[in-house]
């Protein structure tokens, strides 16, 4: 496992007020709090500083994880903290810089923050799981770490997982063998788009990765402007395609939309694809949220229904994040391939393909990289 590169700030501590953990079982996440000067890129000499003139012994968290992801040595790490009263006695506190009551923590926060726990996990062999890293707010009466950072939390720890572990192994699961269900290979891809930039396809392909699958489009006009070039290229060096629309819609009746787009854009580039179209159903860019979409079950469902009826006769599936095929779409009711995007070393749906993580490297470049569970 990666080391987390952690920045010492030599702190100075009054050490007749530490006292020492007997014990290490859950690590406790916070951030600088809500208010108008809060959404400040605080270091921890800062907080140190706070917390000192509080009467304190000094800086209550043992690391601070600055906007750029840089991570600061807080308190000394074997000392109990004062950072969530009632639960410092065995827990380790992480202070994300800023206020993520309305604003998002950045890429490189999210990814410090999960090698982070992912590498104190190991060191005191706590379980990479939501019961053991948990927000202020889980402990005490808090509405810390904020709305935005304690919606993240199962994708940190899922990426700690991710880090501690390493991506899944090659091979048939030894419990599906057990059940005597019908036998698989795991079979390793990528997902591109333009925002990619230029694919290095033959490190894709030394790398071990057999598949791609490629944006062809977006909303019901757009084309994805490499598409053609991912797709050759990959083919090229000797991988399968498919392709995905990601998906703009807010109503049904724009996913016809979107799907009569997505097939003439396939259609004029005329290349072959070996794998389904997928359908991607998320709000990463937060338009949806920007535009009132309606986020109930039945508007999601319907959605996706409605494209998929009007891709046709296009092989299609449906792309989501566990979060989303959980709550807001049911996946169930389709009756299509499933691709769940679960960012950690488990697949709770198992369906048709599983992206793993989205920070594989490959030439120097992350991306996206997938689990197709081929039937064997």
């Amino acid at each position: 496992m990666r080391k987390i590169e952690i920045v010492e700030t030599d702190l100075e501590f009054d050490e007749n007020r530490l006292d020492y953990r007997d014990e290490t079982n859950r690590i406790i996440i916070h951030h600088t709090g809500s208010g108008a000067d809060n959404d400040m890129d605080a270091s921890a000499e800062q907080i140190h500083g706070w917390h000192c003139k509080k009467g304190w012994a000094g800086i209550g968290y043992h690391y601070v994880v600055r906007k750029d992801g840089t991570v600061e040595r807080g308190r000394p790490l074997d000392c109990i903290g004062a950072h969530a009263e009632g639960a410092n006695y065995d827990s380790i506190g992480i202070h994300l810089s800023g206020d993520f009551t309305h604003v998002e923590p950045t890429g490189e926060q999210i990814e410090s923050t999960a090698l982070l726990i992912a590498n104190l996990c190991e060191e005191f062999d706590i379980p990479t799981d939501r019961e053991h890293i948990l927000g202020h707010r889980e402990v005490g009466q808090s509405s810390c770490p904020g709305d935005r950072l304690y919606a993240k939390l199962d994708l940190i720890s899922g990426k700690a997982n991710y880090y501690r572990y390493g991506p899944p192994k090659a091979e048939e699961p030894a419990a599906e063998k057990k059940k005597g269900v019908a036998g698989v290979r795991i079979v390793k891809g990528i997902d591109v788009s333009e925002n990619n930039g230029r694919v290095d396809w033959k490190a894709v392909a030394d790398s071990g990765f057999e598949f791609a699958i490629v944006r062809s489009s977006f909303g019901r006009c757009e084309a994805d402007s490499r598409f053609i070039e991912n797709v050759e290229g990959a083919h090229a060096a000797g991988l399968k395609c498919g392709a995905y629309h990601y998906g703009y819609a807010l109503t049904p009746e724009q996913a016809v939309e979107e799907a009569k787009n997505c097939i003439d854009v396939i259609d004029m580039a005329g290349v072959l694809l070996e794998m389904p179209v997928w359908y991607d159903m998320e709000d990463a860019d937060k338009y949806k949220a920007k535009h009132n979409f309606d986020f109930s079950i039945r508007n999601c469902t319907d959605i996706c229904k409605a494209f998929l009826e009007h891709i046709k006769p296009l092989d299609c599936g449906i792309y989501a994040s566990f979060d989303w095929l959980e709550n807001l779409i049911d996946w169930e009711s389709l009756g299509c391939p499933v691709w769940n995007a679960q960012w950690s070393n488990r697949d709770d749906i198992r369906g048709y393909m599983w992206q793993y993580t989205d920070n594989e490297w490959i030439g120097g470049k992350p991306f996206d990289a997938n689990i197709y569970y081929q039937p064997e």
